[in-house]
């Protein structure tokens, strides 16, 4: 069976070291899929989980969410009861935390509303959470592309009207392009609606391991691998028009793409947004993008420079590329920021913490620390072997690493427990 399983690491350390906790399982008898969590960054004086992903044991794979309450100190984690989101539910790729001048108890889900990752209808659903009763509710599941779905991503764009942007991929293996909507949530009743248009990317074919991101209340980027060719990584940048005026019905017009990985085999693209001059602020005009992904040859990192003008025009700069895991064949990374002096260990630069699945060591699962340099704009990793620490030993899927702040991260992921591989990939 594949297990689902929690590990709460504490004692982070500058020296690339990690000391692992024990397991925390809180789906140990049934299998899963395509699990997604984010912290709730101390919600009511809480520390707080929250797991959404498929339950394989049923016909048709419930699409479910739970919480999970973290105590640090003891390194445990008690979970709430699973709640129902939608009776199917495929690739659960991210979970947006909403929150207009502030953060909201609130959640999106983009998912496959089918039978597989690209088999039936993209929605999207609006969910609600209390951390001190433990329950989640949801609204009715909205559809935006009434084709087959793949890569759904959802971010949320302008913080005071509740405006996002989903972008997918439509028809079996994204062969009939992949694209943005705008929509709109209102937290009242749950509900979710779209505007008309989808804004396509400009690739030349099918495109596969998307990620996207906010860059502020007026632009996005998204990147993808273009499967034509070597499948190289590319980025766009997505210009949305004034949506306190065009609402819905505002466009995004996208850019044009540059490389960032010409290495072929791109996947598996996660982002972090990191602050220049060692900012925490929020302030996007002082923010640029580190990406990490799969490639056909290793694991690695990209710097991405946002260079943007008075008018508001954005250029995007390839700056550097460092290999976490290189002449290495991986899968599932997962990345998260630990920025300068935050831990108890005077880590005076930024940290970057990439977590993944070693295919060529039978897929253990592995995390290794780099630097990163905001002024230099660039990645550093020490690959030697002292610096790889292992969590899991053995068949691992779906990793996913969050920082909790101070010296402690937890990793969330699907223990295979020797079983077949089941587990259908992004």
């Amino acid at each position: 069976m594949n297990i689902f399983s929690i590990v709460l690491c504490a004692g982070l350390a500058y020296g690339y070291n990690i000391t692992f906790g024990p397991k925390n399982n809180f789906f140990a008898t049934d299998t899963v899929e395509n699990p997604y969590s984010n912290y709730l960054f101390g919600q009511n004086g809480n520390n707080v989980l929250l797991i959404c992903y498929e339950d394989k044991d049923i016909v048709g794979r419930n699409g479910q969410c739970e919480l999970g309450q973290i105590d640090i100190t003891n390194q445990k984690i008690t979970f709430s009861n699973e709640s129902v989101f939608d009776t199917k539910a495929i690739d659960n790729y991210e979970i947006q935390l909403l929150g207009p001048n502030g953060p909201l108890n609130n959640f999106l889900i983009g998912y496959t509303n089918g039978a597989d990752s690209s088999t039936g209808p993209g929605k999207v659903v609006l969910g609600s959470f209390d951390t001190t009763t433990n329950m989640i509710k949801y609204g009715a599941p909205v559809t935006f592309n009434v084709g087959d779905n793949d890569q759904s991503n959802v971010v949320e764009l302008e913080r005071n009207d509740s405006y996002f942007a989903v972008c997918y991929s439509i028809g079996p293996n994204d062969n009939k392009g992949t694209g943005c909507r705008i929509g709109q949530y209102d937290v009242t009743d749950l509900s979710v609606r779209f505007g008309q248009q989808l804004f396509n990317v400009p690739s030349n074919g099918p495109t596969d391991g998307m990620g996207i991101s906010r860059i502020n209340n007026e632009s996005i980027i998204v990147c993808y691998a273009e499967s034509q060719g070597n499948g190289n990584g590319v980025c766009v940048i997505g210009m949305i028009d004034d949506l306190v005026d065009n609402g819905l019905n505002a466009k995004i017009t996208f850019g044009t793409p540059v490389v960032f990985n010409n290495q072929g085999g791109t996947d598996e693209i996660k982002f972090a947004r990191v602050y220049r001059g060692n900012r925490n602020s929020t302030d996007d005009p002082f923010s640029d993008f580190v990406i990490c992904y799969v490639t056909s040859v290793d694991g690695a990192c990209s710097y991405l420079d946002l260079d943007q003008d008075a008018n508001g025009n954005i250029e995007l700069i390839l700056r550097s590329r460092a290999a976490f895991a290189p002449r290495d064949s991986i899968d599932q990374p997962s990345i998260a920021r630990i920025p300068a002096n935050t831990t108890g260990l005077n880590n005076q630069q930024e940290l970057l913490l990439v977590c993944y699945v070693d295919v060529g060591i039978d897929e253990d699962a592995e995390c290794i620390f780099g630097t990163v340099d905001v002024v230099g704009k660039k990645l550093a990793f020490d690959t030697s072997q002292d610096n790889i620490s292992q969590f899991e030993d053995g068949r691992t899927d779906r990793i996913n690493v969050l920082y909790l702040g101070g010296n402690s991260i937890v990793i969330c992921y699907v223990d295979i427990n020797g079983a077949p591989i089941t587990n259908d990939g992004p």
